[in-house]
């Protein structure tokens, strides 16, 4: 229970760490909020963390639009009285579809608000309410340096832009008592099962799962990492050190 009595909002969603670290938040003890564009996986996942005991409630939103950005703070404060953990986990645009030579300028605006916008403005609206709680944290998601170098030419500025804009927010949010860092995922395509989350085997040549960030994330969030902010924590199985990782044959 190293969430025990704690709020956290997940300001975007996803099958992958994102369902994984939602459920692993719900068995250790915190009340979840939910925010995605499409209702269906929150909604999935919600059900299995109420019908285990838990404590979540979901909600539509799009963090790119302020108002709804706004919104979904306020509606996590109406539900459950307090915000002690924000993860702002929205992102995408990691596919190339175009060369910079030939890539049309709102792509590349677009890649950029879905990564950096939505940290922007749901960390505004969230700072009061997580000061308010005496030791506030924010997670942003990043993106491991191999996989960011991957992906397009948007989406590898806007992940190195969160890196930033990371570094600048834990900065600002010190005298609040305001833990901010970057958690960065190398490359995962397998959902996460909608079951009790348990720790991934201890094994480096294999694909990466959501469990391996659920867990670095609950460590993020945890009193245990009380001195740690302005950090990034990368979980890629060692791509950063690795030309090629002969274990991934996508």
């Amino acid at each position: 229970m190293r969430l025990q009595n704690k709020v956290v909002l997940f300001a975007g969603f996803g099958p992958v760490f994102g369902r994984a670290t939602a459920i692993l938040f719900a068995q250790e003890g915190a009340a979840v909020a939910l925010a995605a564009r499409s209702e269906e996986e929150t909604a999935r996942v919600a059900e299995y963390i109420r019908e285990a005991g838990g404590r979540a409630v979901t909600f539509r939103a799009d963090v790119t639009v302020p108002a709804q950005a706004h919104r979904i703070v306020d509606e996590t404060l109406h539900a459950f009285g307090r915000l002690d953990v924000l993860l702002n986990v929205a992102g995408d645009f990691w596919w190339r579809v175009s060369e910079l030579a030939s890539m049309d300028l709102e792509y590349f605006e677009r890649a950029l608000a879905n990564n950096l916008r939505g940290i922007v403005l749901c960390s505004q609206r969230a700072i009061p309410a997580l000061e308010q709680s005496g030791a506030g944290v924010i997670i942003n998601f990043g993106s491991a340096c191999k996989t960011r170098l991957d992906g397009s030419v948007a989406y590898s500025t806007a992940k190195l832009g969160v890196l930033g804009l990371t570094q600048a927010m834990a900065r600002e949010l010190h005298p609040r008592n305001i833990r901010v860092n970057c958690l960065c995922p190398g490359f995962m395509r397998d959902p996460a099962a909608v079951a009790p989350i348990t720790p991934a085997p201890p094994a480096l040549s294999r694909r990466g799962r959501g469990e391996d960030v659920a867990y670095a994330a609950l460590y993020l969030a945890s009193e245990e990492s009380g001195w740690v902010t302005g950090q990034t924590l990368v979980v890629d199985g060692g791509d950063d050190v690795l030309a090629k990782s002969p274990y991934e044959q996508w």
